[in-house]
């Protein structure tokens, strides 16, 4: 059998925790895309209703309804790694064994009624090969909670989501305001966060992400307490590999004619107190942007706000882009460059490990 290099551990709900009105007897555990639904159909995530783990094996870098042959004529796709024992919200015990082929036979958009950001639904069909299961668990791109009711819309037949996207904070990392610290997902776009540089600015645009089977360099970077000085963090900080911490060193003067610099942070990792790891989650992702690019607190630790480079800009989803080109036209040009400059330069990793000798045994530390 062909190698399956892909996968890891994502988390859903059951699909019978779920209930339908106004959607034509549509979604039904056979049902595959495309399809129409109501304007005023509707989905209701039981109370009660607990996340499952997922654990997969791929054989390629998607979760999607993509089938693939291998030169042998073996069947691959996901793959259930581990078999799945539980209980659905009504108490009904739910077994799916180790080795059933998983595949997204479609994926909704759904929005919270009352309002909130939409979220994408992929519903997933088990079964012991290609179109051969019923639909059985849910994945979705944010988390869901039980006893809410959401608007829905069919999106796409099938749908593939990347295994690893560019991204920035994790959730529960805490933002300095002016109010205090609080918690990155409770920010929206008008809240007032403190920056370095220009002290409190407005929040411009905002995103977020739930990324699933974040992969090799896609993992997240991982800073431990105290690990730049004392509360620099204050708390275990999540961040994606390529947001930017803000680095000082005195040698930085010589090399870079500047005492400051921007420094990814998987090259910062140095697998003692900075580690890029993921402990069989998926895991979600925050963006922040201000009116141009800023240097803020997080968990005590300064960071970068998001850059919206051409490289970054290719991570984020057809909403999220819309929205920033919405706020600066001149991005709908995919290579256009950012429309402001770096709060500070930024300095390659291999620009880093040549400053040192230069450094000597100079410690690195953040602001």
């Amino acid at each position: 059998m062909a190698q399956m290099p892909n996968g890891g551990s994502i988390t859903g709900f059951l699909f019978q925790d779920f209930s339908f009105v106004n959607d034509n007897g549509q979604l039904n555990p056979g049902q595959n895309g495309p399809f129409s639904l109501p304007g005023n159909a509707q989905a209701t995530l039981a109370n009660g209703a607990t996340t499952i783990d997922i654990n997969v094996t791929d054989d390629d870098d998607e979760f999607d309804d993509g089938f693939q042959d291998d030169p042998n004529g073996t069947p691959l796709n996901q793959i259930l790694r581990d078999g799945i024992d539980t209980t659905d919200a009504a108490g009904n015990a739910v077994q799916i064994g180790a080795g059933a082929v998983l595949e997204v036979e479609f994926t909704l958009t759904a929005t919270p009624v009352g309002g909130g950001a939409p979220i994408d639904l992929l519903f997933v069909a088990a079964g012991p090969g290609e179109n051969q299961g019923d639909l059985t668990l849910v994945v979705s791109t944010a988390p869901l909670v039980p006893g809410t009711t959401y608007n829905i819309s069919f999106k796409n037949d099938g749908g593939g989501t990347p295994y690893g996207e560019i991204v920035c904070f994790t959730r529960g990392t805490l933002i300095r305001t002016p109010a205090g610290d609080v918690p990155v997902e409770t920010l929206a776009v008008g809240d007032r966060i403190l920056t370095l540089d220009e002290g409190a600015q407005r929040i411009t645009w905002a995103a977020q992400r739930m990324i699933l089977f974040p992969q090799g360099d896609d993992l997240p970077v991982w800073v431990a307490p105290h690990t730049f000085g004392k509360d620099q963090p204050y708390a275990s900080t999540g961040l994606s590999p390529r947001h930017c911490l803000l680095r000082r060193d005195p040698a930085f003067q010589i090399m870079f004619d500047m005492p400051e610099v921007l420094v990814a942070a998987r090259d910062c990792v140095d697998g003692d107190t900075i580690t890029q790891e993921l402990e069989g989650k998926a895991i979600e992702y925050f963006h922040l942007m201000v009116d141009g690019h800023a240097l803020i607190w997080a968990n005590g630790m300064l960071a970068e706000t998001f850059y919206p480079g051409p490289v970054a800009r290719q991570s984020l989803d057809p909403m999220a882009h819309a929205r920033l080109v919405a706020l600066h036209p001149s991005l709908s040009d995919t290579q256009a460059p950012a429309p402001f400059p770096r709060a500070r330069p930024r300095v390659r990793g291999y620009e880093l490990r040549a400053a040192a000798p230069v450094r000597g045994e100079t410690t690195l530390t953040a602001l």
